[in-house]
């Protein structure tokens, strides 16, 4: 499977880039121990933790296109009304 390419844009508030996590994980039955599935994977993004950020805390978004757009507009939001 190729990996697809997306932007993802850098903090709104302190400009830090975010980095992608990719987990893989099986399913063991747990009265038997046999492995049901061994193909279960799931990514997201992660802010850098920090405490000159107030989403250095560790925030997180899903590797999806709605969630990675949610992020990315958060930019120009940001930068167009302050007080939010």
């Amino acid at each position: 499977m190729k990996e697809r390419r997306v932007e993802i844009l850098p903090c709104p508030f302190c400009g830090a880039n975010p980095f992608r996590i990719a987990e893989k994980r099986e399913v063991v039955n747990a009265e038997t121990g046999e492995v049901i599935s061994s193909n279960i994977s799931s990514s997201f993004w992660k802010h850098p933790e920090t405490p000159d950020c107030v989403l250095g805390f560790g925030a997180f978004f899903l590797d999806t296109p709605d969630d990675i757009q949610r992020w990315n507009s958060r930019t120009d939001k940001a930068k167009s009304n302050p007080e939010t």
